[in-house]
């Protein structure tokens, strides 16, 4: 368990929850994945107010938010210097190939939690692929795995 994990609000992920998250891989590269569409920004009609942009994202990419929740992929924590870090891997999607399980876990975390202060973040991570890099990562962590073995 990770020890800046509160087991108690983010449980490890077993070998069958990292594989339920893992199969949505293949639907999320598409290239004709529907990521999300934007909203907002302009007058509904002339003069009107101008309602803040925001993105509807697609059902698939819905879908797969709530299964990084439901299947305790989303992790608690917090480290010095991660956002280097994790700019590094957003600048360098390729960087997730060596990449371990918890570090995985905390770019899908920062990816979706940063949809919460920035509108479009979530389609941002697709449009530079760092989403489908940390995917394929956690597919191969995932196979690699048989069931009942402990997560690291």
């Amino acid at each position: 368990m990770n020890p800046t994990n509160d087991a108690s609000r983010f449980p490890d992920p077993t070998a069958a929850d990292l594989r339920a998250v893992a199969a949505f891989k293949e639907a999320l590269s598409r290239p004709d994945l529907l990521v999300g569409t934007w909203h907002g920004g302009v007058p509904e009609h002339e003069g009107g107010p101008i309602q803040w942009p925001w993105v509807q994202y697609g059902s698939v990419v819905s879908e797969w938010v709530d299964a990084l929740y439901e299947h305790h992929v989303v992790v608690d924590y917090g480290e010095p210097g991660w956002d280097e870090r994790m700019q590094a891997f957003a600048t360098d999607p390729t960087r997730m190939q060596a990449a371990d399980l918890l570090t995985v876990r905390k770019v899908l975390t920062t990816v979706v939690r940063r949809e919460r202060f920035c509108d479009g973040s979530i389609q941002s991570a697709f449009g530079t692929g760092l989403v489908q890099a940390a995917m394929l990562r956690l597919r191969e962590l995932a196979d690699a795995l048989r069931d009942g073995e402990a997560i690291a």
